[in-house]
């Protein structure tokens, strides 16, 4: 046993020599506490002057002050003379209409083809206050107007075009106006 012991000796030394050295490597490798802090550091001179800042916003708005009292009423003033008379009575007005009835294909092209169209001439001795235009089957109507420059007379137009079947057929085209009589 003597013997055993004896040659196991060297093989423990080595051992505890190394456990020893790992030992220290792992202490020498943890943190250690934290010291005190240092003293601070003399303070340093002052920087140059930034760029002015901006404008700041606007504040809100004051209250309004008492409001002022009104003078008095003048003394009312007299009474002008009669205007002319206008140009006409409005209770002598009449509504009137006037169609013409014409053939159109339905509107497949642009422009299309010749409308169906009712004309209206001013009468000499009335005015016309009001014109429309409106019809039975037609695709569009459009209203025209125009002043004959020899005479200075006054035209509407009432241009229809197609109509939403197939084929030609047969469309009214009415013009609707107000004609009132013109007073001297």
């Amino acid at each position: 046993l003597l013997n055993a012991t004896l040659a196991l000796l060297p093989v423990q030394e080595r051992f505890i020599v190394t456990l020893s050295i790992s030992q220290v490597d792992n202490v020498s490798k943890l943190q250690g506490p934290i010291g005190p802090p240092g003293f601070n550091g003399s303070q340093g001179p002052t920087g140059p002057a930034g760029p002015p800042g901006f404008n700041g916003t606007q504040g809100l708005q004051g209250i309004m002050g008492l409001q002022g009292f009104n003078g008095s009423q003048g003394a009312q003033g007299l009474t002008g003379p009669q205007g002319p008379q206008g140009a006409g009575n409005i209770s002598q007005c009449e509504h009137k209409t006037d169609s013409v009835a014409g053939s159109q294909n339905p509107v497949t092209i642009f422009p299309p083809a010749a409308p169906t169209t009712v004309t209206l001439e001013e009468p000499s001795g009335r005015r016309i206050i009001s014109v429309t235009c409106s019809t039975d089957r037609a695709q569009q109507y459009l209203l025209r107007s125009s002043i004959n420059p020899a005479d200075g007379v006054q035209f509407y137009f009432c241009d229809c075009y197609g109509h939403y079947g197939t084929g030609s057929q047969s469309v009214d085209c009415i013009i609707h106006y107000w004609e009132c009589p013109l007073t001297t």
